[in-house]
């Protein structure tokens, strides 16, 4: 199987689709500043790839206190509008997505 190609363009489109989430309040650089994807022209906050091969992502998210949603819930939300892009689905490889929340506002 081919490794799992990110460019800008999915990238940002992942991260739109975790922010699109209620309870989600916003990405994170992470507690120690290494959640960023570096891809050609850009840095995209938030994002690690962790391995290319299966896809696997990490993604790290500011709860939103104000949503009063029950974590699971945004997580299970997160990683369905990620694995619906079409990054994803016009694959065979379905993705492990880890849903981090660093923070929350």
């Amino acid at each position: 199987m081919a490794a799992f190609s990110v460019t800008q363009e999915v990238a940002e489109s992942v991260r739109d689709a975790a922010l699109s989430v209620d309870g989600v309040a916003g990405v994170s650089g992470g507690r120690m500043g290494q959640a960023f994807l570096r891809v050609s022209g850009a840095m995209i906050e938030g994002i690690q790839l962790i391995d290319a091969s299966v896809p696997h992502l990490a993604l790290h998210l500011t709860y939103d206190l104000s949503s009063r949603r029950q974590i699971p819930s945004i997580v299970a939300d997160v990683r369905t509008a990620v694995a619906s892009l079409p990054a994803f689905t016009d694959t065979d490889a379905t993705p492990r997505i880890d849903v981090v929340f660093d923070d929350a506002s």
